[in-house]
């Protein structure tokens, strides 16, 4: 199992909310194509660290999520 489809069966919400948002924009956006690239070939010690950091956000929809990548 790909660390982007960890993160769509997580059962953080904003975890969830993250993985859902990459996987639409990754078809259109190069950039969230190449974020999914990156983030299936985190080793377990930064995959935990995107986790951790995922869980301590506050996510309603793909807007926050964006906004939050770009600052």
């Amino acid at each position: 199992m790909s660390n982007i489809q960890k993160l769509e069966q997580n059962e953080d919400k904003n975890v969830k909310i993250f993985a859902n948002s990459i996987l639409t924009l990754m078809k259109s956006q190069g950039f969230y194509q190449r974020l999914c690239e990156g983030i299936n070939e985190f080793n377990d010690e930064y995959f935990d660290l995107l986790l951790n950091t995922l869980k301590q956000q506050n996510f309603n929809d793909i807007v926050d999520v964006v906004l939050w990548l770009e600052t």
